[in-house]
């Protein structure tokens, strides 16, 4: 069983789920071990704290500690010189959230404004003694988040965008070559459609995601940088592939106008695109694959294309214009095959030793 993902009763407990329980039980149990007071604002705290990847846990722990200074500072100011009527906790409440956004620092106001309140709250004995204690029990929340989001089921964005990359790719070459064959109903075109678009969705946050945490081992794993690169490169062909098909899909009834040759040679270099896709996701989820079994597209074969459709004449100039565009998006596509071919071969005779895929993946994510 993956910790990272358990099911209950058709739940899905995710590893963010875990981690805010966790972070939760610890800075309670640390705040009461510790004698600090009201020990419920560590749990609130370690609430708002915890990140989907390790880097953005540490901007969040850098951004919360200027917002829970800037709150508390604005509270003891105001209750050594105003006092701590509801008036003045308001005023502070103002003056916390101008302050807070002047550092850049808006998405933590909340937990800002709760720094503020509690320490300008009815005080119990030495008022500089109580709000610190009240600063250190939040910090103590932020803090424990951060530690567990780091060494408690760290996140392995990799394998995940790995697996959503082949999926999304392999269902955009599904998705064209059904196209070809006519074998799309229009309203099985559309849920297609939507799908493949939410499959993009994810696949780019996951890409987010996987950067973030490459910037945070940044000196460790140096060598990512490259296989990042192939990564994006890889989202983008996909995409373009996508584009095409619709593009394909809308012009459809304007290739069936042209001569029968000339759509014929239209599909053949479709095919050719989709086997040269296919073969690099083999090559690039298969470490013993040959280097050299590409079927290299043909790009010139497409400038011969647009050569035919200029001397094509008919009645119609729209049909004409349409198949330009088809034209020109299957060429786009070919130049993003050919560079993805170059980054992947860049990539093995940089790192011979290792796979652009991660060793560490896993069917079932």
């Amino acid at each position: 069983m993956h910790l990272s993902k358990w099911r209950l009763n058709k739940l899905i407990i995710g590893a963010r789920v875990l981690k805010t329980g966790i972070s939760i039980v610890i800075s309670l149990y640390l705040a009461t071990w510790l004698g600090l007071p009201s020990p419920v604002l560590a749990g609130v705290a370690a609430t708002f704290s915890v990140q989907p990847t390790v880097y953005r846990s540490f901007l969040n722990l850098v951004e919360q500690v200027t917002a829970n200074f800037v709150g508390a500072s604005v509270a003891i100011i105001i209750v050594l010189i105003f006092g701590n009527s509801p008036i003045w906790i308001g005023v502070g409440a103002i003056l916390t959230i101008l302050i807070t956004l002047k550092t850049k620092s808006e998405n933590h106001i909340g937990i800002a404004l709760i720094t503020l309140v509690v320490i300008m709250e009815a005080q119990e004995g030495t008022f500089i003694v109580f709000a610190v204690e009240r600063f250190a029990t939040i910090m103590l929340g932020v803090i424990a988040a951060f530690i567990v989001n780091i060494f408690f089921l760290p996140p392995k964005y990799e394998s995940k965008l790995y697996m959503s990359i082949l999926q999304y790719s392999e269902n955009v070459l599904k998705f064209l070559q059904h196209d070809l064959e006519s074998n799309l109903e229009p309203g099985d075109y559309n849920k297609r459609i939507d799908t493949l678009r939410l499959e993009h969705a994810k696949t780019e946050q996951l890409y987010s995601l996987f950067k973030d945490e490459r910037k945070f081992y940044k000196k460790r794993e140096a060598w990512k940088a490259r296989k990042l690169v192939v990564y994006r490169q890889m989202i983008t062909t996909s995409k373009r592939s996508f584009d095409m098909a619709r593009k394909y899909h809308r012009v459809e009834n304007d290739l069936h106008k042209m001569p029968i040759s000339f759509q014929k040679k239209m599909v053949r270099q479709i095919e050719i695109f989709i086997r040269h896709h296919n073969q690099l996701l083999d090559s690039f989820s298969n470490i013993d694959h040959p280097k050299k079994i590409f079927e290299k597209t043909n790009l010139s074969e497409l400038v011969r294309l647009l050569t035919i459709l200029k001397e094509v004449k008919m009645n119609d100039e729209v049909v004409i214009f349409h198949l330009f565009t088809l034209v020109s998006a299957m060429y786009e596509y070919g130049e993003h095959l050919d560079h993805l071919q170059v980054l992947m071969d860049s990539f093995k005779n940089f790192h011979d030793n290792e796979n652009l895929n991660p060793d560490f993946v896993n069917k079932s994510l």
